[in-house]
């Protein structure tokens, strides 16, 4: 017989011999396949039972025993001793190899486990079963044992002699939903596969492959787990893993000694994305957006974990809640101990770039932020470091610092829930510059303060401390000041900026001055008070109420002793020329307005006295002669034959009073030693000027105006009183003075002349 014909007659016994063990296989299930399910079913039941701590049934199963042995279990459920039922199977269903059986190896083709619905409840980092509305269930002992609706197992049953080995090639998970409890709010996880192969024996437990994929809280996401091992002793290692979440990769690998309790971890991130839609915390974090990269180990003993690494977050808007966002915020170095599973200690080199906080109408932010931070934790949260800030801003409604450099030392602080954060820190900065309507910082050499800062858990915050300035260039409505310092008490909080000063100094425009204040600030107005400045041998002081936003009502008042004209004219006004030469003896005024309506709201009142006050850019002597020999007639005979004296020792006292857009000098009163003026005027705001005088001469200046007559000239001498009348108009940088002629001319017709020489003439018989 040839080979092909012995290969062929082979071939048909085979097919003949397997078509009848495949019929006798059919007809014993067919016969006893009730039998053979209710011999697996209790068993797979008991065991699961044994395992869980809880009731497990199924409904219905069927056997298949050739060519392998397929098990089929449908609509299981887990129920609680106390009737809580987390969890329900729609069908599992296990194809097992027969003749591994016989060398007690349990070879499993396949698992196939379908419409798992169940819930977990997560608490200090473990999951648990549990029920609908969250509630651990809680499992019965395994001592207790099986059921009784689980039924016996069949006799000759046996627990004992549990195979050697187990290899299953194919488990898998499909459609499958689950609600884990956690982090104060429910989330859902959709596991549409699960697909993983396991071996099992004497030496432990091998995972080659797991690979879950599905969605978390509607996240897509992925894990795949390579050669995952559980030796005999317990020791748990992953030689490598990645997580997926949307788009996002995460690898991790490590090794876990359950006996132990210790373990390592690795996890490497690179370019994961965050979102506020991602919110796997909860309610316990702050949402954060951006872009995660970095590497982190962590070391676990028991309940002790510890981790290292380097770790960034960045985009082009890093947020941290709604207050908070940078541009890349990177920790290096980092060190974090966990003790008993909560935060006791963390350290790193922090780098924050384009950093921005919003607090109300409040805006931090600086360009760069680097330095040291370390924290610990027992009750309250502590922390120190050391920061360098450079391109600090701030900004309101009116107010922006931008340029600011600076340096934080010895940055300590305490965070509590009960009662908010608080910081001490020492401040080194410098190059601030400031723009406000009133105020313009160009530069400060140095700014030095151990500032306190709290923010209270109530909300808010407060910036204290004495701050001190060199070498500050401010620009004050305009006007330059420099070599600006002194020592601030400084109260910077979200409704209140109060600062205070008994030293301050500054330089304008040559002119030495030093000086007190207290500024407070707020979303409403600025208000000056306990305010004064000294200058020469002088003193200014003012108190000032000002609406912000230039909408508000402001009141100031005013009052200035023994002040230099010309220097406190080139301090003020930053230029030389001053109107009037001498000292200011004293000054008092009050004013008050509406800010949107300066000249129309003004009104006030004060007074004015000057001592040696020379006028310096209206020659009045010349306009009084001026006046004087226009009067017809007897003009040119008034005047003074002689050049009166040289005025250089006069006085000005004066009160006004400002409304309906001018000012009012009622009373001004111009003495020197040759002559009187004595005058009321008017002054608009838009500087026109009118008004009466009264020049009158004095001494031996009358005597000239005797007409000839030695009698009358000795008469006025002694009178000491002849008033010319005068009429002032135009504007106050180029005044008209003229003769009132109205009052001249009861003088030319010698009514008051008559009456004047009469009463001399009786003075004179006397």
């Amino acid at each position: 017989m040839s080979v092909r014909r012995k290969l062929v007659k082979f071939m048909l016994w085979a097919a003949l011999a397997t078509s009848l063990l495949a019929a006798a296989a059919s007809a014993a299930c067919w016969r006893y396949g009730d039998s053979i399910v209710s011999y697996f079913k209790p068993t797979i039941e008991r065991l699961a039972s044994e395992a869980t701590g809880l009731s497990v049934s199924f409904s219905s199963g069927s056997v298949k025993l050739f060519p392998y042995i397929r098990v089929v279990l449908r609509e299981g459920s887990l129920i609680s001793p106390q009737g809580c039922s987390p969890w329900s199977v729609q069908e599992a269903s296990f194809r097992i190899r027969i003749l591994p059986l016989l060398q007690r190896q349990l070879d499993v083709a396949s698992v196939k486990i379908a419409g798992v619905r169940g819930t977990f409840a997560m608490s200090r980092g473990a999951l648990s079963l549990a029920s609908s509305s969250g509630s651990p269930c809680e499992a019965r002992g395994s001592s207790q044992g099986a059921s009784p609706a689980q039924g016996k197992p069949p006799a000759g049953a046996t627990t004992s002699g549990m195979p050697l080995g187990v290899n299953i090639e194919k488990l898998l998970l499909t459609s499958s939903d689950l609600t884990i409890f956690g982090f104060a709010e429910s989330h859902s996880l959709r596991l549409d596969e699960v697909s993983a192969s396991v071996r099992a024996d004497a030496g432990g437990l091998t995972l080659p492959e797991l690979d879950i994929a599905g969605a978390f809280d509607s996240v897509p996401i992925i894990f795949d787990l390579h050669n995952a091992t559980a030796s005999s002793k317990s020791t748990v290692f992953a030689a490598s893993g990645e997580i997926g979440l949307g788009d996002q990769r995460i690898e991790a690998s490590g090794r876990y000694d359950r006996d132990g309790q210790s373990g390592q971890l690795n996890i490497s991130l690179k370019d994961v994305s965050l979102g506020e839609d991602e919110r796997l915390f909860g309610d316990s974090l702050p949402p954060i957006r951006g872009t995660a990269s970095g590497a982190l180990a962590a070391t676990i003993k028991a309940e002790d974990i510890s981790i290292s690494g380097d770790i960034s977050l960045r985009g082009s808007d890093v947020r941290v809640g709604d207050s908070f966002s940078a541009r890349e915020v990177r920790a290096r170095e980092l060190a974090v101990t966990l003790k008993d599973r909560r935060l006791a200690s963390a350290r790193a080199n922090i780098i924050v770039e384009k950093f921005h906080c919003v607090d109300g109408s409040d805006a931090y932010s600086a360009d760069r932020v680097d330095g040291t931070l370390s924290l610990s934790q027992d009750g309250d949260t502590m922390f120190s470091g050391a920061l360098s800030i450079a391109g600090f801003g701030f900004k309101d409604e009116d107010t922006t610092i931008t340029k600011a450099t600076a340096l934080l030392e010895g940055l300590s602080g305490t965070v509590s829930a009960q009662t908010g954060t608080s910081v001490k820190v020492s401040l080194n900065a410098s190059s601030i510059y400031l723009v406000n309507p009133n105020i313009i910082v160009n530069s400060v050499s140095s700014v030095t303060a151990p500032l306190t800062i709290s923010v209270p858990a109530a909300g808010g915050y407060s910036v204290s401390g004495p701050v001190t300035i060199a070498g500050g260039v401010l620009t004050l409505q305009g006007r330059k000041l420099e070599q600006t310092g002194g020592t601030i008490q400084m109260l910077v909080s979200s409704p209140l900026k109060d600062f205070r000063s008994s030293n301050l100094s500054t330089v304008s425009s040559g002119q030495q001055i030093s000086g007190k204040t207290h500024f407070a600030m707020t979303r409403a107005n600025y208000t000056i008070r306990d305010t004064s400045f000294a200058l020469g041998e002088g003193t200014f002081a003012a108190d000032l109420s000002l609406g912000r936003q230039g909408v508000l009502p402001f009141t100031a008042s005013v009052q200035a002793s023994t002040l230099p004209v010309a220097g406190t004219y080139r301090a003020l006004m930053q230029e030389d020329g001053a109107p009037i030469d001498g000292s200011i003896q004293s000054f008092s005024a009050k004013i008050s307005g509406e800010r949107k309506d300066l000249k129309r709201s003004l009104v006030g009142e004060g007074s004015l006295l000057l001592s040696n006050a020379v006028i310096q850019t209206v020659d009045i002597q010349q306009l009084i002669r001026k006046a004087i020999a226009a009067i017809p007639l007897v003009g040119t005979s008034l005047v003074p034959k002689e050049q009166p004296l040289e005025i250089h020792d006069g006085s000005i006292a004066a009160s006004f009073a400002v409304k309906d857009a001018q000012v009012t000098v009622p009373d001004l009163e111009v003495e020197y030693s040759n002559l009187q003026i004595q005058a009321s005027l008017t002054s608009g705001f838009d500087s026109s000027l009118k008004g009466t005088a009264k020049v009158i001469f004095l001494q031996e200046t009358f005597r000239l105006l005797g007409f000839g007559f030695d009698k009358l000239g000795n008469f006025l001498a002694r009178e000491g009183r002849v008033a010319i009348p005068l009429t002032i108009g135009r504007t106050i940088s180029d005044p008209s003075v003229e003769p009132d002629m109205q009052e001249i001319g009861k003088f030319v017709s010698g009514v008051d002349l008559v009456e004047s020489i009469a009463s001399g003439v009786e003075s004179l018989g006397e």
